[in-house]
């Protein structure tokens, strides 16, 4: 297995559950709330959210919230 490989394993079987698992620990913050207010203030349409991890919370809000949110990570 080259490092590729072995990052892109490291990223799908560790690093994406540890991540999961501490965001939900925080919780959303009162920082969370008051970014996506503004966002949806300000943002129509469609929203690409970089560095998206599991999509918490921002994503996930942003679409519930009706947006088409697209995301990228490493």
């Amino acid at each position: 297995m080259n490092n590729t490989e072995k990052r892109k394993d490291y990223m799908r079987k560790i690093y994406s559950k540890q991540w999961s698992r501490k965001r939900a620990e925080y919780g959303i913050e009162h920082y969370d709330r008051d970014l996506i207010s503004e966002l949806s203030s300000r943002v129509r349409g469609c929203i690409l959210d970089v560095a998206i991890g599991d999509g918490f919370p921002y994503a996930n809000e942003l679409n519930n919230m009706g947006y088409d949110v697209y995301g990228i990570n490493i």
